[in-house]
């Protein structure tokens, strides 16, 4: 069985969809901090469980008979909460569950190469790239009042893009989709025409 958390979000529900067109409700289970929200799933079958990030104890229940795991990101850094506890804390509790094989999300893929070209062609004209220090950022968001952890996430996205660190593909993405994955040029076009 695969489990997915975070099956409520954005992110984690489309997952849950493009799944339901490779397998049997059966083989799919979710994990969400509300369950009520994630009825229409269990109405389709899928074994829905209660597992939240920062109650660990609930997340043995919610990846109990899971072979395989999706771990969703948390967004624990924007309310003040630690993402990494959170993720070890999932992937504990996968271990002890038994689960063989923990996939995880992460950020959008970046290059730094890149402005990214791909909007631009597909809207006929080109868009501006403008680049701001760390510094007049951070002193910008504080100008607007976001939290300082915040903040840090953020320019901490950043500068991971401009190192490259979300450039790769990983192989195992077209395995687990049964296909290859879409770039981003191509959902452009086809969301914009």
């Amino acid at each position: 069985m695969l489990v997915v958390t975070g099956a409520t979000g954005a992110l984690g529900r489309a997952i849950v969809l493009q799944l339901l067109e490779r397998h049997a409700t059966g083989e799919i289970a979710v994990s969400v901090r509300d369950p009520e929200k994630a009825r229409d799933l269990a109405e389709l079958g899928i074994r829905v469980r209660r597992g939240d990030f920062a109650e660990p104890p609930t997340l043995a229940h919610a990846f109990e008979g899971a072979s395989q795991l999706l771990l969703v990101s948390s967004n624990a850094a924007s309310y003040g909460g630690d993402p990494i506890a959170q993720h070890r804390s999932a992937i504990d509790a996968a271990r002890v569950a038994g689960v063989r094989r923990i996939v995880y999300t992460s950020h959008m893929a970046a290059s730094s190469r890149s402005a990214f070209p791909p909007a631009s062609e597909r809207l006929g004209r080109p868009i501006t790239r403008h680049v701001r220090s760390d510094d007049d950022l951070r002193a910008a968001m504080i100008g607007r009042g976001m939290p300082i952890r915040v903040i840090d996430v953020v320019l901490g996205l950043y500068r991971a893009s401009r190192a490259a660190e979300f450039a790769t593909v990983d192989p195992t993405l077209r395995h687990m989709l049964g296909r290859n994955p879409s770039s981003m040029r191509d959902l452009i076009a086809k969301t914009i025409g």
